[in-house]
């Protein structure tokens, strides 16, 4: 499992399969720029101001994408989300399916 703090990015992703992402915040560092290329198990939330989420775990295909490798939960009863709000924006959280591999 790979993990940064205060990685955070906007996208106009509609799902969390691939995600391309389009920038973080001034206080937030993009995912390029604390994981490498290829990184994997990268825990990921994705959400947007409608109510919508999913997290999971994501691999960083490329400097600008993120690709789903494993939904641990959503607000779709654990499938994949469609996100239909406006503002959407994926990080690198701590949440239960982080929590329950520590645990293994």
């Amino acid at each position: 499992m790979n993990f940064a703090d205060c990685v955070k990015e906007t996208t106009t992703a509609t799902s969390a399969a691939t995600i391309t992402l389009t920038g973080a915040p001034a206080e937030f560092q993009a995912f390029a720029a604390a994981f490498v290329v290829g990184a994997t198990n990268i825990p990921t939330r994705m959400k947007d101001d409608a109510g919508n989420w999913e997290n999971g775990f994501h691999t960083l295909t490329d400097a600008g994408t993120l690709t789903r490798t494993e939904i641990s939960s959503s607000s779709n009863g654990g499938a994949p989300v469609t996100f239909s709000g406006e503002a959407r924006v994926v990080s690198c959280t701590m949440h239960e399916g982080v929590m329950a591999r520590l645990a293994r």
